[in-house]
């Protein structure tokens, strides 16, 4: 099975809900599946915020490491995506797309049927603010 998730950013430092979405794609690679897990680098309003210009152009000029999870160990057959912007073009065709935040879940209700089985992983009490 093709599981892609979609996660709000990359985050450099241990965060409690992207190492659980971590934990999960290692696992379910364990058992077999194809496991994808995109960051997508841009706010609800559909623009990329100032921080993430300035974070993308200091991996650029060597200043800060690449787009990477140091602090987390990745099972070798999950493939990381990182994108800077909501595009359907950035996310892989499969059997399942799971959102695993609020606005997210607007961005993956729109994606049509090639992308996969539309999900949201819920970890905590979300509102639309």
């Amino acid at each position: 099975m093709k599981i892609t998730f979609i996660l709000p950013g990359l985050s450099r430092f241990p965060v409690g809900g992207y190492k659980v979405v971590y934990q999960y794609a290692n696992f379910l690679a364990e058992k077999g599946n194809e496991v994808s897990i995109v960051h997508v680098e841009q706010v609800p309003n559909g623009h990329v915020t100032m921080r993430v210009h300035l974070k993308n152009l200091a991996i650029k000029l060597g200043f800060m490491g690449s787009k990477s999870v140091s602090w987390f160990h990745f099972d070798n057959r999950v493939k990381l995506i990182f994108n800077s912007n909501f595009s359907e073009d950035n996310i892989p065709t499969g059997d399942v797309v799971i959102a695993t935040a609020w606005y997210l879940a607007y961005f993956v209700n729109d994606l049509t049927k090639s992308r996969g089985r539309k999900y949201y992983f819920i970890q905590h009490y979300e509102i639309q603010e």
